[in-house]
Parts: C-alpha cells; sequence; structure tokens
C-alpha cells in the first residue's frame, strides 16, 4: 500500500514576497516624498557655504572698486536691482573670470591668468546673487537727484529771490513751506523750473541748467518737504574727492571739484584750493601738486583728506603732461600707503588687484611683498614696493 506524500504549500512564501513588495514600494515612496527637501536642505547649505566664501573674497578683492555692499565706487554698482534681473549668472562668471578689455575690470579667472579658480568665481556670483532680494533700484535714485548738489545750484541761483533757506524774500515765494509742497508733484516743479514763470519774474532755468541739475533741486526740495537739513559740502570733502580723481588722472574732474571747494573755502585755503583749480585746467600736473600740498596743509592733514599722501596722487597723475600709470600701479601705491600707515591688511586686498592687473617687474615685486606680509614682514614688503615704483618712475 503506497503512501501519498503531503502536497508542499508556497502560501506562506507568496505571502512573504508579497509583503517584501509591499515594504519597498512604501519605501520608495517615503524617499520620494523626503527627497525633495533633503535636496533643498543640501542646497541651501550649499549656498550658505558659497556665499560666505564669496563674501570674504569679495571685501579681500572688489570691494575697493565696487564698494563694500556693491554700491559701487570706481567701477559700476553690481548690488542693482536691474543687473541683477536681467544678468544671467554665466554672464557673471564669464565677465568676473575673462575681465572687461580696455577698462579696469582685469581677468580674475586662472584660466585667464587671474588668481582665481571656478569654484572661487562661482562663490563670488553666489554673494552677489544674495542682494537680489534686496537690492536697490540705482537708476530710480539717480533720477531722484541729489540734495546736496541741488543746494549747491539754488545757493547760485536762487537765494536772491527765494532766500537763503527758501524762506522766501519779496522777490520770491517761499520754497521750503511743507504744505505748499506736498501740493504739487515733481513733474510739476520741473516743468515750472525749466520753462519758468515770466508774467511772476520767474526766469527760463530750462536753457541754463540741465536735466540732471533740475532734478537735483527738486531733490533738495524734497529734502526740505521730509525737514531734513541739508548742508554744503565743505572744502575739505571736496578736497579728498579731488585727490581721489587725480589718482585716476581725470583731470576735468579735479577742476571742477577744486572750483566748488574754492567757492566754499576762504582765506589762505581759498586762495590755495583757486592756484589749484587753475593748474588743473591748464594741466600743469607740477604746480596742481604743489597747491594741493598747501591745500591739504591749511584744510587739514593727508590722514583728514583720506589717507592718501600728495605724493602718491601726484605720481598716479595720468593727465596733461604726465606720463599715465602702469597696469596696476595706482593699486600697488595706495597698498604703499597703507603699509606705511601700518595697516597691512588693507594693503592685501590692494595688492591682489595690482597683481591681477600688473605685469613684468610690478607684479614680481606685488608678489614679492604679498609674501611678506603673510610672513609678518610688513617693513620688507613696503621696501620692495617702493623699489619697484621707483623704477617704474624712471
Amino acid at each position: 500500500m503506497s503512501t501519498m506524500r503531503p502536497r508542499e504549500s508556497y502560501r506562506p512564501f507568496t505571502i512573504a514576497i508579497l509583503l517584501m513588495i509591499v515594504g519597498i514600494l512604501v519605501s520608495f515612496e517615503v524617499y520620494q516624498l523626503r527627497e525633495p527637501a533633503r535636496v533643498a536642505a543640501e542646497e541651501s547649505r550649499d549656498r550658505i557655504l558659497a556665499t560666505t566664501a564669496g563674501r570674504e573674497l569679495f571685501a579681500d578683492n572688489c570691494a575697493m572698486c565696487h564698494g563694500e555692499q556693491g554700491e559701487g565706487v570706481d567701477g559700476p554698482p553690481l548690488n542693482d536691482s536691474t543687473f541683477l534681473h536681467t544678468t544671467l549668472d554665466s554672464t557673471i562668471f564669464s565677465v568676473v573670470g575673462s575681465g572687461v578689455p580696455n577698462t579696469e575690470m582685469p581677468a580674475w579667472n586662472q584660466a585667464h591668468g587671474g588668481p582665481f579658480t571656478d569654484e572661487q568665481i562661482g562663490d563670488l556670483v553666489a554673494f552677489m546673487r544674495s542682494w537680489e532680494s534686496t537690492a536697490p533700484d540705482r537708476a530710480a535714485e539717480a533720477m531722484k537727484g541729489d540734495p546736496q548738489e541741488g543746494l549747491a545750484i539754488y545757493a547760485a541761483t536762487c537765494t536772491v529771490c527765494h532766500g537763503a533757506e527758501g524762506q522766501g524774500t519779496p522777490l520770491g515765494p517761499a520754497l521750503n513751506d511743507v504744505h505748499r509742497l506736498a501740493s504739487f508733484d515733481d513733474d510739476w516743479y520741473a516743468s515750472t523750473i525749466a520753462d519758468g514763470r515770466p508774467a511772476a519774474g520767474m526766469p527760463t532755468w530750462g536753457t541754463v541748467l540741465s536735466p540732471v541739475q533740475i532734478r537735483d533741486l527738486i531733490a533738495l526740495l524734497r529734502a526740505w518737504e521730509r525737514g531734513e537739513k541739508v548742508e554744503l559740502a565743505d572744502p575739505a570733502e571736496l578736497l579728498q574727492e579731488a585727490i581721489h580723481e587725480l589718482s585716476h588722472g581725470d583731470l576735468p574732474a579735479v577742476h571742477e571739484l577744486l572750483a566748488q571747494a574754492a567757492d566754499r573755502a576762504t582765506g589762505e585755503l581759498k586762495q590755495a584750493i583757486e592756484e589749484a583749480a587753475a593748474a588743473a585746467e591748464s594741466g600743469d600736473t607740477g604746480a596742481l601738486e604743489k597747491a594741493l600740498d598747501r591745500a591739504t596743509e591749511l584744510g587739514g592733514s593727508s590722514e583728514d583728506m583720506g589717507g592718501m599722501d600728495m605724493d602718491d596722487a601726484g605720481d598716479a597723475d595720468s593727465g596733461a603732461g604726465a606720463m599715465a600709470p602702469a597696469p596696476g600701479e595706482a593699486e600697488a601705491r595706495t597698498a604703499l600707503a597703507d603699509l606705511a600707515s601700518g595697516n597691512p591688511a588693507g594693503a592685501v586686498s590692494k595688492l591682489k588687484v595690482s597683481l591681477a592687473l600688473a605685469s613684468g617687474p610690478l607684479k614680481e615685486a606685488v608678489e614679492h611683498a604679498l609674501m611678506d606680509i603673510e610672513a609678518g614682514k610688513a617693513d620688507e614688503a613696503r621696501t620692495v614696493l617702493e623699489e619697484a615704483l621707483t623704477m617704474g618712475e624712471g
């Protein structure tokens, strides 16, 4: 009699496999739900790291020309809503990397002879992009005019009829009346100033003043409306600006600033500034340097005038009758001034810019100076720069 083998049951295995499949599917769904948050967290972390690194690079290498907050100094503003909204990261990366020919903007990418890697330039782009959400519209701000410039124009053209502070005279109505100012918009004031009111004795200023100057006048009126006290820049401030422009060889700008300073100075200071203005107008850089030396002695120390020695300003001048400074020379001279005043940290940022611009012996000297500063040998760095810059003069 044969016995039948019991039939095997695969049911437990089937159930186990089904449970395993369900578990895998559930795990995959959980992974899919969590992955976007994980990726976002990683991207946020990478952005923060890049922005932090870019902030340091910008402060050390870019702020001198573009401002500590990207507001623009000698270079264009970068913290600007229009620029950031309309410019791709790839475009910013390319411009930073390759520079802008025939300008003071050097190439920063190592592929083009600069000091930065692709990653470092990416960090700079990330830092600049972090401004976008709060970036001001600088073109719109410029259209608002400058109250201080408006006051200078007002003092020269309007005080006879409207009073020194807009209080009015028998010849013209008060302009600092808050209620009157609030009653008319900027366009009304612009057309009134430009077209005048001949029947009431108001000249047609549009044939004398530019649209920019009229905007500055309106900015002054709006400052008065807000109750703000607007004062003219004093001669020392204007001298500082003139010295800055001289370092870039812009003699017309130097002359304009000195002419303004002379109008606001008195006594010997006024005479020295007038001599400097005349020298700037004629292109006599030697006489300009001497007159500025005298003006800074009368108006304040060279440290008060922005920390730039007159000899440095004169050497950096590239105006009529003077040899233009070599690329990177102006930055090396300002770095030398920092070293002379005991500020090696300030010198480093300027030397890095000089390094990107310079060539030949000056570039070698700047490299040497940077290594000396890093090694704590600021005096040796100063000597190296002085020798290189003296050779350049020869």
